[in-house]
């Protein structure tokens, strides 16, 4: 079977194309409905639209006539056309399938991202900036790409893991200064208490304590010096 000729049968001409912006980096911030902008996107996605429009095409109409040779003999129309549309149908169910997976994993998201990171290392190779300590070249090992990737990462999470160490500690003293000055003024406010809960008792023991005629002798006094 002849290899067919993906750059002839891409639906998106190169002078169609739109051209991206930042040496093709990608500017769109979320995820969400992403319409993949870059040439390398592009192309994946015409090229999957061609597989599609030739898994329509698998099955030849003359394929099809084997299988129903009275009927064709019949009504050759009607079989060209039932033909045609299920070629359509094997078509558009490919594509919809194919574009659930496309949003399922974010394709045109990540090819994005992908050829963003490509246009970036051959713009350093073109300056001549060394490769950074996360980046992977041939003579890096997995493990030191890793730890140089991973070990930034840690030492932010364990700074951010301090401060909120430090707003915690400062809002435990906070709440500790506030408890204690509750207490004190609560162990004050019980002095008070029991001191006038002595004097009452006090003035009852004294009242209990007076002759009930000396009580009668001062209310007739206290009648004659108001007359």
């Amino acid at each position: 079977m002849e290899t067919p000729n993906l750059n002839a049968s891409l639906n998106v001409n190169e002078g169609e194309r739109p051209a991206p912006e930042g040496d093709g980096q990608v500017t769109q911030e979320t995820e969400e409905e992403y319409i993949g902008t870059s040439q390398r996107w592009l192309r994946f996605k015409s090229a999957f639209e061609m597989v599609a429009k030739q898994v329509g095409q698998k099955w030849t109409l003359e394929d099809f006539k084997t299988c129903i040779p009275e009927w064709s003999n019949d009504d050759p129309g009607s079989v060209i056309e039932v033909h045609r549309q299920m070629s359509e149908y094997a078509r558009e169910a490919t594509l919809q399938e194919g574009q659930k997976i496309f949003q399922t994993y974010k394709a045109a998201w990540n090819i994005d991202r992908m050829d963003e990171m490509i246009q970036e290392a051959r713009q350093r190779r073109r300056e001549g900036q060394p490769a950074e300590s996360d980046v992977w070249s041939r003579d890096i090992t997995p493990a030191t790409a890793v730890r140089a990737r991973v070990v930034p990462k840690l030492r932010e999470e364990v700074a951010l893991l301090k401060k909120m160490e430090e707003e915690l500690l400062a809002q435990q003293k906070e709440l500790t200064d506030i408890l204690n000055s509750h207490r004190t003024r609560r162990e004050s406010a019980a002095k008070e208490l029991n001191l006038m809960m002595d004097g009452l008792e006090q003035a009852i023991e004294h009242l209990n304590a007076v002759q009930q005629e000396d009580i009668q002798q001062f209310g007739i006094l206290t009648e004659e010096s108001m007359v």
